[in-house]
């Protein structure tokens, strides 16, 4: 058995239409240990959401392996899913249809305890539990969601993905949809729960700010292929691959006055139908060098303590 909850192996998922095939993730590799937040980033198209479509079963994998608890659960059918979701739970981007609205939350979120085999005196508890954790007054389960903000409907999702005690929370852009004076409450709520209960996360954004803020681990990811990975210290003080530093180099400067970084994307991002030879990303690269990056695809390299990115200019 892997000694990782969650393992990824050569994950594809494309996508066919009448002009082509779109390579929505092209041999994606990702591990998270028992416990863990891991963060997934990159711009809108770079394959997250769709990764994390694929892992709880919402989209068929192409090609590839998805081991969660040390099974092989890629090809699973949708009753052997069933027992799979209950420990591998999902919060969306938008909270505002994740209930009901003929329901009051209080029995939408009773109905879900109730399909996870917790009976009335169970569910109670767990979520008198589950509201302190997202500090809310458990009078507002007697509410409809429309008398509820985003940042309060946002909560109560993720505390309706908590009721079965998962071991991994998938958090695809759970802030995005919020404002911003909400999203720092969201994210402390969220690293809180996970230490409380033990839970590993993946937290998938594109919000450099944001994850930097939560993360043990980031993957950076670039139209469906992951470039750079390792411990947020790293990545983030000693950025590898030229995506990863013109991405960091794009964050708003904290001192205004300071001089802004040169590193900037030059282009567009390339048709996901025809995408270029070689490494992805040249075509937009400050650093490219003909002959060699749109030639070659590019091998991962590893700078010691897990830190590694897919890049033939490193070492070069």
């Amino acid at each position: 058995m892997s000694e990782n909850l969650l393992e990824i192996r050569h994950l594809k998922k494309y996508y066919s239409s009448g002009k082509g095939q779109v390579k929505a993730l092209d041999g994606v590799d990702l591990s998270v240990k028992e416990g863990e937040l891991v963060s997934i980033v990159g711009e809108s198209g770079c394959g997250k959401s769709t990764l994390a479509r694929c892992l709880i079963g919402l989209e068929k994998r192409t090609e590839g392996e998805i081991w969660f608890e040390g099974k092989e659960i890629s090809s699973y059918s949708k009753e052997q899913l069933r027992p799979v979701r209950q420990r591998m739970q999902m919060v969306f981007q938008s909270p505002y249809g994740a209930f009901n609205p003929r329901h009051t939350l209080g029995a939408g979120l009773n109905e879900t305890a109730k399909f996870y085999g917790l009976n009335r005196d169970e569910a109670k508890e767990r979520l008198s539990t589950l509201m302190s954790y997202i500090k809310m007054d458990e009078e507002l389960l007697s509410h409809y969601p429309d008398e509820l903000s985003g940042g309060q409907l946002q909560r109560l999702a993720i505390a309706r993905a908590l009721i079965a005690r998962p071991a991994l929370l998938i958090a695809d852009e759970p802030v995005s949809a919020l404002d911003v004076s909400v999203q720092a409450q969201i994210l402390n709520i969220l690293a809180e729960i996970q230490k409380k209960e033990n839970m590993a996360v993946l937290f998938i954004s594109h919000d450099l700010s944001v994850v930097e803020h939560i993360s043990d681990r980031v993957m950076v990811m670039y139209l469906g292929k992951a470039v750079e990975e390792g411990e947020k210290k790293d990545v983030f003080s000693d950025p590898i691959h030229p995506y990863t530093k013109a991405l960091l180099a794009s964050r708003p400067r904290e001192r205004p006055w300071e001089e802004p970084s040169r590193v900037r994307l030059k282009g567009e991002l390339p048709n996901a139908l025809k995408l270029p030879d070689g490494c992805r990303f040249w075509p937009r690269c400050l650093e490219y060098q003909a002959g060699l990056c749109d030639k070659c695809e590019p091998e991962w390299k590893d700078q010691g303590n897990g830190h590694r990115a897919a890049c033939s200019l490193v070492g070069t």
